[in-house]
């Protein structure tokens, strides 16, 4: 069996084993399987990026316990609105990002920009 860098390194992104973020979205494209993070960094580097649509993308922290998982709605200010969705909900109300995301949560964004990946992607390769 190969070594998995993925697996090594708790299976969040991490661009010291992952490469750049834009590889790393391209690989994990929420289709086959989906990006993993941790954190408020890793949070404010997608912002910073605009790999955020708000009012679509959603952050589905990811507890791996018996406790259910909890899904937010990234709203216009990057706020997580708490989606109510039955046993999936997240914590009520609106909340800034940090509050939620600690450094001991690792979280999966849903429904990405990926025509901003894409092209920042193509970019990055255009410069190797």
């Amino acid at each position: 069996m190969e070594d998995n860098p993925i697996f090594e390194q708790g299976g969040y992104y991490n661009p010291k084993v992952s490469g750049s973020l834009e590889e790393y979205l391209t690989e994990f494209n929420g289709r086959m399987s989906f990006p993993l993070f941790k954190g408020i960094e890793q949070f404010n580097m997608l912002k910073k990026r605009d790999y955020f649509i708000p009012n679509r993308s959603i952050i589905r922290l990811m507890w791996n316990s018996e406790r259910g998982d909890e899904h937010f709605l990234v709203n216009e200010i990057y706020q997580l609105f708490s989606l109510e969705s039955g046993v999936h909900s997240g914590r009520e109300g609106t909340h800034k990002p940090k509050k939620i995301l600690d450094e001991n949560v690792r979280w999966e964004p849903h429904e990405l920009n990926r025509k901003q990946i894409r092209k920042d992607f193509e970019n990055l390769e255009k410069t190797k």
